[in-house]
């Protein structure tokens, strides 16, 4: 063999933010990969399939020309994420998961998941559509119990224990469990 040639890698986390950031961002972006999933956590949050949408088009408006570079956008879960709205993303075929941010765990998080127990019907249409969870944050703070580190692991309330099995159907349950839910990274605090 004489040569080996390597594709432009993705960039699976990547934050590009808005405004003047973004047209320093996303040329860097472009030159070292060929797609990236696109944390949603702006002020404000990209929390509709819409919004995720414009958000791609300002991104591709500072592509440099002649570059190519793919935007997977993702969408921000709240307590409130209405079930329509994951099914919204989906058929959009721009949309390519969702993240969950613990509210006040990490940068622009304050309008996060206070309660998963909160998000049982947007994570069931979630499991309906095969979605994906993009990166489910942790945190260490007081009560807060940290998010499942394992594909296996059984779904925790954010803020306290978890809720009785009447609270949520077993499907909501498995869908954030789901084999095809795999975490980029875990976050243990420290």
């Amino acid at each position: 063999m004489d040569h080996l040639s390597l594709r432009r890698p993705d960039d699976w986390h990547l934050h590009l933010r808005d405004g003047a950031v973004l047209a320093a961002t996303v040329p860097d972006a472009a030159r070292c990969f060929a797609r990236a999933i696109v944390m949603p956590n702006l002020k404000p949050a990209v929390r509709t399939t819409a919004q995720a949408l414009d958000y791609r088009e300002r991104i591709l408006g500072e592509v440099p020309d002649g570059a190519s570079f793919e935007p997977l956008m993702t969408l921000y879960l709240t307590d409130d994420t209405p079930p329509e709205e994951i099914t919204l993303a989906k058929e959009s075929g721009r949309v390519h998961g969702v993240k969950l941010y613990p509210a006040g765990a990490t940068t622009h998080s304050g309008a996060g998941v206070t309660r998963i127990s909160r998000c049982f019907h947007a994570l069931e249409r979630m499991s309906f559509h095969s979605a994906r969870m993009a990166q489910g944050e942790g945190a260490d703070q007081g009560n807060r119990a940290p998010s499942p580190s394992a594909a296996n692991a059984v779904p925790q309330d954010v803020c306290g224990p978890a809720p009785a099995p009447a609270e949520a159907s077993m499907s909501a349950r498995r869908s954030f469990a789901a084999s095809r839910w795999r975490p980029q990274k875990t976050y243990s605090g420290r």
